[in-house]
């Protein structure tokens, strides 16, 4: 196994270096939309719930109303 070259203050040239920053980037982009359609979501789950509690306390209220 041959062993890397050891660097003393020299400067290495990244080829790849340009489209590391680009992918970099991207990913960044991505993960900041990602974040927004997470919060889109939990909101829309709340909203959900919120919703369905609604219902089920309706029925309750019809089915009390019903029995009496």
């Amino acid at each position: 196994e041959s062993m890397p070259p050891i660097l003393r203050g020299e400067i290495l040239l990244d080829r790849m270096g340009g489209q590391a920053r680009v992918n970099y980037e991207q990913l960044k982009k991505d993960a900041m939309d990602l974040e927004i359609q997470i919060k889109q979501l939990q909101e829309s789950l709340d909203q959900l719930g919120r919703h369905q509690s609604r219902g089920i306390e309706s029925n309750l209220y019809n089915k009390v109303n019903e029995i009496q």
